[in-house]
């Protein structure tokens, strides 16, 4: 019975976006707007990008009270309809990410 418990994408899944809620929570609002709000401007000027990119241009005024929350906002940004997982990945160069592989994110948006 234990090993079913251990093994099961359905229950994974489940954790996961119960752990990305919860971090979406302990952000604020001002974070995640000035975060998604740096998404799309990623997305608009990029066809391919990463988080790290994201972070260069979340402004400086918005404190990041919870950083796991660039999740939740990937999340929305995704849900919205302006960006699209990829299966290929990046190392980050951000120290904070200890060069932890990212993935690529596409751009939905559409360009002029």
């Amino acid at each position: 019975m234990m090993q079913q418990q251990l093994w099961d994408a359905h229950r994974a899944d489940e954790a996961k976006a119960r752990a990305i809620d919860r971090v979406e929570a302990g952000a604020s609002q001002q974070w995640r707007d000035a975060a998604l709000s740096a998404v799309w401007n990623v997305a608009a000027t990029r066809q391919t990008f990463t988080t790290d990119d994201v972070w260069v241009r979340i402004d400086d005024s918005a404190v990041v009270a919870e950083p796991r929350a660039m999740g939740a906002v990937m999340r929305k940004a995704r849900a919205e309809g302006y960006i699209q997982p990829t299966d290929e990945f990046r190392l980050s160069q951000r120290v904070a990410s200890h060069r932890r592989p990212l993935r690529v994110w596409e751009s939905k948006v559409i360009w002029i």
